[in-house]
């Protein structure tokens, strides 16, 4: 038998997507609307405009599947379909999250490629690159906490750090401190944390695209939008 309180829950968890979801998606539409009037030369084609509209896609992903588990759990009486429920939105949440920082750090490579050419291969470190290439220094700690968190994806959600960087690991983020422990679960991961990380990215994406070096690319095509079988 699930317990009520956990159901309860993850109906509270799948509502908080309905009611901030569309407030996440007009950020993402702010930023790219402040990037095209920044830049009103830019082509549909460029990285500068295509990144943000990953963000959306995402977003409405999350609504859509949001709703289908919300309708399922509250029709089901069956305990097993309502653990499945419970567990596939612990997955679904940990997804999104995946989702997000794969579209940054993907925006972020081919900045990378562009502008280092063979240099990237040999050191293709974002952090690195984000710093002290193009000298954003904007949103460190919401990088490295979501880099933190994406790691743990290698070993099904718990935290192995290197030896090297010792056990334990604190981040402080907006008056919060999120602690990584050598070998323990990663159970931060809710989805005001993961909306925030997101709305952080959109920002962070909005000062990478108005440093002094990569203002002065005429042009960043994304590879994706050339690619027609998609």
């Amino acid at each position: 038998m699930v317990d009520e309180k956990i159901i309860q829950s993850t109906k509270e968890n799948l509502e908080w997507i309905f009611t901030f979801a569309p407030e996440l998606q007009k950020h993402f539409i702010d930023r790219r609307e402040e990037v095209k009037k920044q830049f009103p030369k830019l082509e549909p084609k460029d990285v500068r405009i295509t990144s943000f509209g990953y963000y959306l896609q995402h977003i409405r992903t999350i609504q859509l599947v949001a709703n289908s588990f919300y309708q399922g759990i509250d029709k089901s009486s069956n305990a097993q379909e309502n653990n499945d429920f419970i567990l596939s939105e612990r997955l679904f949440r940990f997804s999104f999250f995946l989702n997000v920082f794969s579209s940054f750090e993907s925006t972020i490579r081919i900045l990378m490629r562009q502008m280092l050419m063979e240099e990237y291969y040999k050191n293709p470190v974002v952090p690195t690159f984000i710093k002290q290439k193009l000298g954003v220094l904007t949103f460190t700690d919401s990088f490295e906490l979501a880099r933190l968190l994406r790691n743990t994806v290698h070993n099904n959600g718990f935290y192995f750090p290197d030896r090297e960087k010792g056990k334990h690991v604190t981040i402080d983020y907006k008056q919060q401190q999120f602690t990584f422990e050598d070998g323990k679960a990663i159970e931060i991961l809710s989805w005001p944390l993961t909306f925030s990380l997101a709305e952080d990215f959109g920002y962070l994406l909005k000062d990478i695209f108005s440093s002094e070096k990569v203002v002065k690319i005429d042009s960043i095509v994304d590879p994706l939008v050339n690619y027609e079988k998609l």
